[in-house]
């Protein structure tokens, strides 16, 4: 009986080595029995293991021509009809019948496959190309993507009103029109940031990165995400792409002086935070250049005008120097602390040592205690004194920090807000890029960001702005631009303005050594990564 088991598995497992092969987008290729499993597949391995298998990660099915019953045979052809399911070349579906008709000539299955075979022709002659799962003319194929764009649009249009919800049936829709317009899951990511279901919004914006990997908002929003997720090497991968998808991109550029001056004090060594700062530090000092002309200057992650930014840096030397003097006697005082707390230390351990010293054995071996010496009783009276001064010391430095903080909130516009923004439905791929336009904001009020001087962007870049305003104040009204032509390239970046669609806030840290280093974060209504 042992014999004839290890005769079945043998068997078994030898009819699973040459079934089908399975590749996937990361690389992997499984081999074994494939079966269908609703909308996704299940493998049985050489091995016996069931492994389920997404169909959006296959790349491609082969089954493996052999010979077998006419149950195998017929078993491989339907895995032959789900492998060419991917694949939109019917010139290499018909070759992949003719090597299964060959190798299982004269089987029931091989006469089926011939059958597939004259439909395939059919489509061929007939020159149907594939569109999800159909096969259509090329002019029908043109329609619906034409359809499926329209009624993307028509959504857009929905979310620009703040219709978000609404635009939902009509997103799928479009979906239902054509399965690869990129629009849908942008627009859908879009939403969903806004209604506050991150990893939906991330599942989204990667669905549209899996086919579009290089369109710079797609990057710019997953980074974002990441930042939000507490993922920062992956938000700092996904921006350094960003860049490079988008040189000189003023609102990624604008984000990623945002990141680097929150990750500062904590990932500066970091050889990832070093790359992304290097490119930024390149592409900053061109998009600097590019603003000159227009007397626009950087001040921290956002723009001034040329008379804006004489008063800023006014004001940020007046108030260092108040946070220097400062500073001073904070140090001075933490230092105290720090005397104090050793004092305290070191008379416990004599009050502790005299404690000790008390006990004795008398002459028959019984423990007695000597009266405390009035030293200890000093040494009480001299620790309960200095914690008193300390807490009161503490509570002064404390007051001092929260004056450091003041003292700072009178630049008028802080260099850093805390904000990190996503491009909005205006950068849909497949659709007119909308210059100067943004989906609202998915709280309310807005960020301080939008306080500085904000035009919009007239170029793919987004770094080209009008001249800048006559009076002194910033300026955030963006100008009216013609919306680009239909038949732009998804990969094309057209610039919205600067104004964020969705800006996101991230909690403020201060050092505990000095006021100075405190850094104001205004209060808004705005999100908080956790």
């Amino acid at each position: 009986m042992r014999i004839c088991g290890f005769l079945l598995t043998a068997l078994l497992l030898g009819g699973l080595a040459v079934a089908d092969t399975v590749r996937l987008r990361d690389g992997t290729v499984l081999r074994g029995d494939l079966k269908r499993q609703g909308d996704d597949y299940v493998l049985i391995d050489t091995a016996g293991k069931s492994i389920a298998v997404k169909s959006a990660d296959v790349v491609s099915l082969e089954p493996t021509p052999r010979g077998g019953s006419t149950d195998q045979a017929m078993s491989r052809l339907l895995s032959l009809r789900r492998s060419v399911e991917h694949t939109a070349d019917i010139g290499a579906i018909i070759e992949r019948y003719r090597a299964f008709i060959e190798s299982n000539r004269g089987s029931p299955a091989a006469q089926i496959a011939g059958q597939d075979v004259v439909q395939w022709r059919k489509r061929l002659d007939e020159g149907l190309v594939r569109l999800g799962k159909e096969w259509l003319t090329p002019a029908e194929k043109a329609e619906r993507q034409s359809q499926s764009l329209q009624t993307a649009e028509q959504a857009r249009q929905m979310i620009f009103e703040g219709r978000a919800r609404e635009s939902e049936p009509l997103l799928e829709q479009a979906l239902a029109s054509d399965p690869l317009n990129l629009a849908v899951p942008y627009l859908r990511g879009v939403n969903r940031y806004q209604l506050e279901r991150i990893p939906e919004a991330r599942k989204q914006f990667e669905a549209v990165v899996e086919h579009l990997p290089n369109h710079p908002p797609t990057l710019n929003n997953l980074a974002v995400i990441l930042w939000r997720q507490n993922a920062i090497p992956a938000a700092l991968n996904q921006f350094d792409q960003a860049m490079q998808s988008a040189p000189v991109n003023r609102r990624i550029l604008d984000n990623v002086a945002e990141l680097l001056h929150s990750l500062e004090s904590s990932h500066a060594k970091d050889a990832l935070f070093k790359k992304v700062q290097r490119r930024f530090t390149e592409q900053d000092a061109q998009l600097q250049a590019l603003m000159r002309p227009h007397r626009l200057f950087r001040w921290g992650a956002g723009w001034v005008d040329e008379k804006k930014l004489e008063e800023l840096k006014a004001a940020e030397k007046e108030v260092q120097t108040k946070l220097d003097a400062m500073s001073a006697e904070f140090d001075a005082g933490a230092a105290t602390v720090r005397a104090m707390e050793q004092e305290i230390a070191d008379k416990q351990r004599r009050a502790s040592s005299i404690e000790a010293d008390s006990w004795g054995v008398d002459a028959q071996g019984q423990a007695y205690r000597r009266p405390y010496p009035a030293y200890y009783y000093d040494l009480l009276r001299d620790i309960d004194v200095v914690k008193a001064q300390r807490i009161r010391l503490i509570a002064r430095l404390e007051a001092m920090r929260a004056a450091a903080k003041e003292i700072r909130q009178r630049i008028p516009v802080p260099a850093y807000s805390g904000t990190l923004a996503i491009f909005g439905a205006e950068a849909a791929p497949q659709l007119p890029v909308l210059f100067g336009r943004d989906t609202p904001p998915a709280t309310a009020p807005a960020s301080p960001s939008a306080t500085r001087a904000s035009p919009p962007a007239t170029a793919a870049t987004d770094v080209t702005p009008p001249p800048a305003p006559a009076s002194a104040g910033p300026s955030s009204q963006p100008a009216t631009v013609p919306v680009a032509a239909a038949s732009q390239p998804a990969s094309t970046l057209g610039g919205p303005s600067s104004q964020p669609a969705t800006a996101t806030s991230r909690p403020s840290s201060q050092s505990a050594s000095a006021p100075a280093a405190a850094t104001s974060r205004p209060a808004t209504a705005s999100l908080h990564r956790p």
